[in-house]
């Protein structure tokens, strides 16, 4: 929270005062700002043009409004008016990898997203508890939801893998991007599968730099990732050809997809 807002809205710095109306005007604003420009940088990187655009996902649970971002977002950036819009609100941290599951069958881009999976798991639906309160959003997460995850992970996986005839237990033969949802979360992962330290080296990044950022982070772990991977080719070691991109949200649901490595 910086100076300027808090002068601005000096009731944010007060327990017990209404203030979700101050907030949304705070982030509806800012959230567009920020996504217009991680936008642009993302058209300069692939060398693309706007008009090659087609379609635009836009995932966000920072802000509440009709029309939706998605539209600001289209406008900001001058996209044609045809582009096709997919909004997607309150997914909570598995909404980054919900948000590439929708669009998966139509994309080529540095990764094949080959297969997508969403699967919610039974009677863990107030495991992850998110409510639109007065005072702002407000997330309780349950202590065993480390526990939950570790119990569940490696079927979800082992049914990605399955797809292209990876045999079970051959995790470190993959590349990976999870969703960190914190260190508990990313050691249990580590133990359960038997994964090398630095399989989940870009998770642990992004976690450092952002923290759990809620459903963008899994594209700050993509972003480190893709870093890593240039670095390995630049030496001249080879890369590795399939990988999992795996988030867990509210639900607890779970969404992951096998991805293939076009530059391998």
């Amino acid at each position: 929270m910086s100076e300027e807002i808090l002068k601005k809205y000096p009731e944010l710095a007060a327990e017990g005062i209404p203030t979700v109306k101050q907030r949304l005007e705070i982030c509806n604003e800012a959230v567009t700002e920020m996504a217009i420009e991680a936008s642009q940088t993302c058209i300069k990187n692939w060398g693309g043009s706007l008009s090659d655009v087609t379609h635009l996902v836009y995932v966000s649970s920072s802000e509440a409004r009709l029309p939706g971002g998605d539209l600001y977002l289209a406008k900001g950036l001058g996209l044609s008016p045809d582009t096709q819009r997919v909004m997607l609100y309150f997914a909570g941290c598995s909404g980054g990898v919900a948000g590439l599951r929708t669009q998966y069958w139509n994309l080529r881009p540095l990764f094949e997203l080959h297969t997508a999976v969403q699967e919610f798991l039974r009677h863990t639906e107030k495991k992850i508890d998110g409510r639109l309160t007065e005072e702002g959003i407000s997330f309780k997460l349950a202590r065993e939801l480390p526990q939950i995850i570790e119990d569940n992970v490696e079927g979800f996986c082992d049914k990605l893998m399955s797809v292209v005839g990876f045999e079970n237990k051959e995790y470190n033969k993959l590349f990976w991007a999870v969703h960190p949802g914190g260190p508990a979360i990313l050691n249990r992962i580590e133990k359960r599968l038997d994964l090398l330290p630095e399989k989940l080296s870009a998770s642990r990044r992004a976690l450092m730099d952002y923290g759990n950022a809620s459903s963008n982070t899994i594209v700050y772990v993509l972003e480190f990732m893709i870093e890593e991977s240039l670095k390995i080719r630049k030496d001249g070691r080879g890369d590795l050809e399939w990988g999992l991109i795996l988030a867990f949200g509210p639900g607890i649901t779970f969404e992951g997809i096998l991805a293939r490595n076009l530059c391998a």
